[in-house]
């Protein structure tokens, strides 16, 4: 928040599957006493999710670098891992989640199965039989190239026989025993252990936590498991509702509203809404108003008195009609302030009860409210399953297919609903009146729609599943001790005997719950494989599930497209990086990325699609699924061209068992020539060996409405795979398709045919890729040495380009990397413009480097930089040819870089051309560096060299990073343009100096003497002799002024000519500058290295000693204005056409010596007291490495207005302030 963040870095280390986390300081953290916390297990220790410990600070440097040091992990255990850190005493400032995907082993051989490799299929496990016919059944999945089966719920089924409506948790269904025989979990787990080992395939399962099966056992002797009208007597009026539902739902069943046009087959909505004035629900949310009236009088009558705010209704713990009150201090508050007499107290009351008689109608009115959505919900479903054309069409209602599904358990004798209202009286009974579970249709599903508060099962809002109870956990294992530990035991089976589980209803289960319980499973399988199929609407709320439960793949689904289009964009946006991609580091900064998915043709609990698109979109779909760089699969019946659903409650019939030699007319039996299933083998197939060999990058192109072409790309070896779909989404019998389709062209490749997906580089293409890499080796170890040499190649490619690069001068280093735009227009040219985005900032690679950081990390391909990359060859070409039109080493450099291009453009696909530019640019950068004066107002002309700026950047920019020899030139170079005893403020190119600055003398004199004490035998210097650039002081300048900066543009403000920023007197800083000088010249003196011993100045014609006490300061009036705009031209004296330029905006240079005065001072004054002054210059330095960081001028700007506001007027670049800043860092 606010930038105080951790920042992740993760490195992908080669052997195995290992991850290295680091954690490091974001810059407001930086300067701060920052400790982190994790409860990743410690070494040797068990997860705890609530035992946290503190990670230790590794400082690379060996010494302390807030900017450099990191916390790390090894990261070696699957799960979620919360972290938290905190600043000084302040316990928890921000934190996060960790995710780590599990490590999957399969074979003998403990193979890793990568992710991306994985094939599922989906088995209704009961409809696999006996246990010991299981093998022959799923076989099929073998045959057809699957390496994972996904079991729906092997336990004990309820009485609707749902595969999701579990009886008995920890009980094995009886089904599965044959005759004779009684399976356990351990049988289960042999079965697992086989198929794994010696089919190579994992087995994952369902774990269902949000509900039970109605007629579950342990929930009648345990009704405190789920929601009742004793533990949730807010339940009450829903539960009354819906007993007088299933009440007129029996009398319609019966024909007794057959007369009044409501059969028992429903052609219209008519009459349900009488149910509703028959219960009188508001009464459970109303005040007793005689009662309260009563209650109240006896209390004006004692004579009370209290004081309070507001009257509010009190709700009745029990929800009993009637049974809510009000605060009576409240009361007596508002309408007890006149109680002198009978007739006074009779008026209050009067008052008091009109109050609740209000108050009463308003509940009448949220009752009301409640009425009219619960109507409505109720005739849409009726409508969808009696009357709509694509509903179930239910038919009649009877008891067993009632008007509506009951929202609540009843297992007792049926009777009136006089007696119903005594048995919810009664504890005994209510407790089992428990509420049945659903899903509410966008709602928020961090909420539970059974707690306090929801009205969700009263406003009939629940999409509801008549056969399962709701679960409630509470907070923590002590609110329902049994539940809690009867599915510890329930998850402990399951993780014991499967490799993975699917969270069923995931976006419902309460996280705290999944989060316990996925920690329990991952204690007796660590790397547990978990998935889910969300359903929040919202890839943040997607995320919350992500992080906190560490789920490793999110199920997505072909079948929620409804058209090509829809379907190749679910590829794109699940199934891998774009064609194309930056290749990425192995140290990176983690940035947020899309979760992994498990894309499925269909799951097994949605429409089949043959009866939604057609049968021949079966084979085309699955082909773009398979195509994804992702998990992929399908359910059972999909490759056997199954023309239904098989419905997870209905269906009872066995899957037919695999059998090579099976005829198609077999009946039971299938294989390779049945429905599909060849060409799933050989897409699975696909699927898994491009994953295994590095496709990550995936291109989506559509060709038509009804085609789409898929190509996976493999970024190390440039092979791509191409998959062309026709679907069938629409009718074939009235939908007219194309009979061709255009010509599909890819540069660099062998002519391919549907036979042959793989598509390689042409011989001369792979050839000139050798080269390449060996000329890409040099910039990055990623790419290898190509083995091809050709004679042909030009012979400047022969040249090591570090040799190249070393003949460069500073100066051509300069060229090479910077140069704004007003320095390549005096060329003749200007920076690189993108037509639809904006010119570079440099002509030179900094310019491209600077948007390519941005872009990298992000792997942003759809920048405009990397769009106008793909649509020509204007960017490399400019880059080459402006080096080739300069002289000497530059050309040389420049001719390396063109024949480069030459073999990417002609003999190279153009998606290499990404990240071929990002190294190539990124090593030129960095291999050499020089830093510019300010940018870009300061960069040609006579405004380029400035004395007063050189002289105080010299030391940061020169001495501490060793440029001695171009110190002393600079120092020499000034030195012969000294007059009057003074320096040019602005050199002017040598031939229009300006003298109008007073301390750009006393900075030169501060760099001479820096350059005697930092420099060896620096003292040298004072020996060279100079040429002087005005042989006398009275050649011909322009005049001599005393100030910085006048104003010689005309304004309404009256301020032209006028000193802007007077420096008359002595004033602060020139004394400094003068002390320091004199200082240094006296011990010089001393030392026999300075001549001169005392200094005389000539003053009204007669010689004058001047002590240093003799400097006074000037006192004038401050005229402060934040905001420099030099554009401004009204008749603001004090502000128009910048004349507060040096009176308001803030300048970055002084921070520097802000910071170093902090740091010295702070010194002298202790160690506590200097331990918290280099936390704050930390701190701020942090901010300015912020800014450096992100400006594509790679630099700190020369001021900023008010309160670090942006300034436009500023040089975005300016040497001194990275000079001042350096230095403060030096004394650091």
């Amino acid at each position: 928040e606010n930038g105080a963040t951790l920042k992740f870095v993760k490195i992908v280390r080669h052997h195995e599957v290992e991850f290295l986390l680091q954690l490091r300081l974001g810059p407001t953290l930086q300067g701060k006493s920052v400790h982190v916390h994790i409860n990743y297990p410690a070494p040797g220790k068990k997860f705890v999710s609530s035992s946290f410990h503190q990670l230790e600070w590794v400082n690379p440097s060996g010494r302390e670098d807030d900017s450099d040091k990191y916390c790390k992990l090894d990261l070696e255990i699957a799960g979620s891992y919360q972290y938290y850190f905190g600043c000084g005493n302040e316990e928890r400032t921000g934190g996060g989640y960790i995710v780590v995907d599990p490590v999957l082993r399969i074979g003998h051989e403990r193979k890793i199965l990568p992710l991306d490799c994985i094939t599922v299929q989906t088995y209704l496990a009961k409809c696999l039989g006996p246990l010991d016919e299981w093998l022959d059944r799923l076989r099929v999945a073998k045959e057809t190239g699957y390496n994972m089966i996904h079991f729906t719920p092997l336990q004990k089924l309820g009485a609707s026989r749902s595969c999701y409506s579990i009886a008995d948790q920890l009980e094995l269904n009886p089904d599965f025993s044959s005759p004779g025989k009684n399976y356990t979990w351990m049988d289960v787990g042999n079965l697992t252990e086989k198929l794994k080992k010696e089919w190579s395939m994992l087995c994952i399962t369902d774990v269902v936590y949000n509900h039970t099966a109605a007629n579950s056992k342990w929930i009648r002797l345990h009704p405190e498991c789920g929601y009742n009208l004793v533990n949730s007597p807010y339940l009450k009026p829903a539960w009354l509702l819906d007993r007088a539902l299933w009440h007129f739902s029996c009398a319609v069943a019966d024909g007794k509203y057959s007369d009044s046009g409501l059969p028992p087959l429903i052609e219209n909505d008519k009459r349900i809404t009488v149910i509703f004035s028959q219960l009188k629900l508001w009464e459970f949310l109303q005040v007793n108003v005689e009662k309260n009236v009563e209650q109240f009088r006896k209390v004006l009558q004692a004579g009370e008195c209290f004081k309070c705010p507001k009257l509010k209704v009190i709700q009745d713990s029990q929800y009993r009609r009637f049974s809510n009150t009000v605060d009576m201090q409240l009361a007596l508050e508002m309408f007890g302030r006149h109680t002198n007499g009978p007739k006074s107290i009779q008026e209050c009351c009067d008052w008091f009860k009109m109050s609740l008689e209000e108050l009463n109608a308003e509940c009448y009115k949220e009752m009301h409210s409640h009425h009219e959505k619960a109507i409505n919900c109720i005739v849409g479903t009726v409508c969808y399953e009696r009357l709509a054309s694509h509903g179930p069409q239910l038919g009649p209602v009877t008891r067993t297919n009632p008007l509506v599904t009951r929202y609540f358990t009843f297992p007792f004798e049926d009777m009136t609903m006089e007696q119903e209202n005594q048995l919810m009286q009664n504890p005994n009974d209510a407790c089992h009146l428990l509420a049945h579970n659903g899903w509410v249709m966008a709602d928020d599903p961090l909420r539970n729609f059974a707690e306090p508060g929801c009205n969700v099962y009263l406003r009939r809002e629940l999409v509801c599943w008549g056969d399962s109870v709701k679960l409630r956990y509470g907070d923590k294992p002590e609110d329902c001790p049994y539940l809690w530990a009867y599915m510890k035991k329930y998850t402990e089976i399951t993780a014991k005997h499967f490799s993975g589980v699917r969270l069923d209803n995931c976006h419902s289960t309460p996280l705290h719950v999944a989060e316990y319980m996925l920690a329990v499973a991952r204690q007796h399988r660590p790397d547990l494989y978990v998935v889910a199929e969300l359903f929040t609407g919202s890839e943040e709320l997607d995320n919350i599930f992500m992080t906190r439960l560490g789920i490793t793949s999110l199920i997505r689904e072909a079948m929620s497209a409804g058209d090509s289009h829809e379907e190749g964009r679910l590829v794109y946006r699940f199934g891998g990086e774009p064609v194309g991609s930056f290749v990425q580091p192995n140290l990176r900064p983690l940035v947020p990325s899309v979760a992994h998915a498990m894309f499925l043709d269909v799951t097994h609990d949605n429409e089949c699609p043959i009866q939604v698109r057609s049968v021949f979109d079966a084979l085309a779909s699955t082909a773009i699924v398979s195509m994804a760089c992702c998990a992929s699969g399908s359910t059972r019946g999909y490759d056997e061209l199954v023309p239904q659903q098989i419905s997870v409650v209905k269906e009872e019939r066995l899957y037919p068992k695999w059998n090579p030699d099976a005829l198609p007319s077999s009946v039971g039996e299938v294989n390779l020539q049945t429905g599909i299933m060849a060409g799933k083998l050989a897409l699975n197939k696909l699927h898994q060996e491009l994953a295994e060999k590095g496709f990550t990058q995936v291109y989506v192109d559509q060709l038509d409405e009804d085609t789409v072409a898929v190509t996976r790309h493999c970024p190390s070896t440039h092979q791509s795979v191409l998959t062309v779909s026709r679907t069938a989404f629409k009718n074939l019998e009235t939908h007219q398709y194309r009979a061709h389709l255009a010509p599909m062209y890819i540069p660099g490749t062998n002519a391919f045919s549907a036979e042959c997906p793989l598509v390689s580089l042409d011989p001369n293409s792979q050839k000139m890729v050798g080269y390449l890499r060996t000329q890409l080796s040099q910039f990055n170890r990623l790419y290898k040495s190509g083995s091809l040499i050709d004679s042909n190649v030009p012979g400047i490619l022969k040249i090591a380009l570090d040799f190249l690069m070393s003949k460069l001068t500073l100066a051509e280093m300069n060229v090479l990397l910077f140069l704004c735009d007003a320095e390549e227009q005096e060329d003749g040219g200007g920076c690189y413009n993108i037509p639809s985005w904006m010119p570079l900032k440099y002509g030179g690679l900094q310019g491209f480097v600077s948007v390519l950081s941005e872009i990298r990390p992000k792997n942003d391909l759809g920048h405009p930089f990397c769009d106008n990359l793909r649509q020509g060859d204007w960017m490399i070409d400019y880059v080459s040819s402006r080096l080739m039109n300069k002289g000497g080493a530059l050309r040389e450099v420049g001719k390396e870089i063109c024949n480069v291009i030459k073999i990417i453009i002609i003999d190279v696909p153009t998606y290499t051309l990404l990240h071929i530019t990002y190294f190539l640019m990124w090593y030129l950068f960095y291999e050499k560096i020089i830093t510019y004066a300010g940018l870009p107002h300061f960069s040609t002309g006579i405004f380029r060299c400035w004395g007063r700026d050189t002289f105080i950047a010299l030391r940061g920019l020169m001495l501490l990073t060793g440029r001695y020899l171009e110190a002393r030139n600079i120092i020499l170079a000034f030195a012969g343009t000294v007059r009057h005893g003074l320096i040019p403020n602005l050199l002017g190119q040598g031939v229009a100096a300006r003298y109008n600055c007073r301390d750009a003398v006393w900075w030169w004199l501060q760099c001479i003497q820096d350059y005697c004490n930092i420099v060896p035998n620096g003292t040298d210097i004072l020996m060279c002799p100079v040429s002087r650039m005005y042989p006398t002081d009275d050649s011909e300048s322009q005049p001599l002024g005393t100030v910085v900066r006048t104003m010689e543009t005309i304004s309404d403000s009256h301020n032209r000519g006028v000193p802007a920023t007077p420096r008359d007197g002595s004033a602060v800083e020139i004394v400094g500058l003068c002390k320091s000088a004199v200082r240094w010249l006296m011990t010089m003196n001393e030392n026999g290295n300075f001549p001169y011993s005392s200094v005389t100045i000539h003053r009204d014609g007669t010689e004058q000693s001047v002590s240093y006490k003799d400097v006074y300061l000037f006192n004038s009036d401050l005229v402060y204005c934040g905001i420099y705009d030099n554009a401004l031209d009204n008749d603001n004296y004090n502000c128009a056409k910048g004349f507060n330029y040096h009176q308001g905006p803030e300048w970055l240079w002084p921070v520097g010596y802000f910071l170093r005065a902090k740091l010295y001072f702070a010194k002298k004054m202790g160690q506590e007291k200097y331990n918290k002054s280099v936390y704050l210059v930390k701190n701020v330095l942090s901010r300015l490495y912020t800014h450096l960081e992100r400006s594509p001028w790679k630099g700190l700007p020369e001021l900023t207005n008010e309160n670090g506001q942006y300034c436009p007027f500023s040089c975005e670049t300016q040497a001194w302030s990275i000079a001042t800043v350096l230095e403060a860092l030096y004394d650091l």
